[in-house]
């Protein structure tokens, strides 16, 4: 008898990606939403990039809100913006745009 090891089909993240500037982006497909991640309960994302790899990204409010409808499997870009004012609250946040291959 042979016994072959049973993974997990999930991806357990790789190097997280941080835009650096304003109009940064990452395209890749998606492979996974993990929730309830790190002491804050946070979503991260992960994309298989153009060579194979995996990059993870963060999750944060303005990134949640714009991720609800894509799937995994998706082609996606993501776009960093930059820091942008709230003008209700008067805070910072980081803005990104994202893009679905349809």
């Amino acid at each position: 008898m042979v016994y072959v090891e049973i993974t997990s089909s999930k991806s357990t993240g790789g190097e997280v990606w941080k835009p650096k500037k304003e109009n940064d982006y990452i395209e890749g497909i998606l492979k996974n939403k993990r929730k309830d991640v790190g002491p804050n309960k946070s979503t991260m994302y992960d994309l298989e990039i153009e060579n194979g790899e995996i990059r993870s990204i963060w999750g944060m409010t303005a990134l949640n809100l714009k991720m609800v409808d894509i799937n995994e499997g998706d082609k996606i870009k993501i776009l960093y913006e930059g820091k942008k004012l709230n003008e209700k609250t008067k805070r910072t946040f980081h803005s990104y745009k994202v893009f679905r291959n349809e």
